[in-house]
C-alpha cells in the first residue's frame, strides 16, 4: 500500500514538473537553448493566460499519466526479474504502449482546447521539446528513462 501511494505521488510530482514546471525550465536554460535554436527563447515571456493553459493541459492528462508511470515501473520490473520471462516483458510492454497511445491522444485533445493562446514560435518549441521527449513523457529523450536508460 506504501509502495502504490509513493508511486502515485512520484507521478504527480514528475507529472506537475514536466508540463507547469516547463516554463521555469525553460527562461533559466534560455542561455543553453539559444544555440540550439533559441527553444527555451520561445516560453521566457509566457503570459499568465499561456501559463494557465500548460497547467490545464497537465490536469487533463494527469490520470492518463499516473497510469503510464505505473505501467513503466511494471515493465521495468519485468526487465530487470532475476529470470527473464519474456512473455510478461511482451504483456507489460503492450500495456504501455496502448497507455502511451491513450496518454498521446488526450494530450492533443487537451492542446487542441488551448492552441490559440500560443505563438507559432512557442507551438514550434513545443514540436521540438516533444520530438526530444521533454513534453513527452512517453518520448525518447532524457525524461522518464527507467533503469540502464532504455525505454
Amino acid at each position: 500500500m506504501k509502495t502504490y501511494w509513493f508511486r502515485s505521488m512520484l507521478a504527480l510530482l514528475v507529472g506537475g514538473f514536466l508540463f507547469s514546471g516547463a516554463t521555469t525550465a525553460l527562461a533559466q536554460a534560455d542561455g543553453n537553448a539559444r544555440g540550439r535554436g533559441g527553444r527555451g527563447a520561445a516560453f521566457q515571456n509566457m503570459t499568465e493566460e499561456q501559463q494557465e493553459a500548460m497547467r490545464q493541459m497537465n490536469q487533463e492528462t494527469r490520470e492518463l499519466s499516473t497510469q503510464w508511470t505505473e505501467a513503466r515501473t511494471a515493465l521495468n520490473e519485468a526487465i530487470y526479474a532475476e529470470t527473464v520471462d519474456e512473455s510478461k516483458i511482451r504483456e507489460k510492454s503492450a500495456a504501455v504502449a496502448k497507455i502511451e497511445g491513450d496518454l498521446n491522444v488526450a494530450r492533443a485533445k487537451a492542446f487542441a482546447k488551448v492552441r490559440s493562446k500560443f505563438t507559432p514560435e512557442q507551438i514550434t518549441a513545443m514540436k521540438r521539446m516533444g520530438a526530444m521527449g521533454f513534453a513527452g513523457r512517453g518520448g525518447r529523450g532524457g525524461r522518464g528513462r527507467g533503469a540502464g536508460g532504455n525505454n
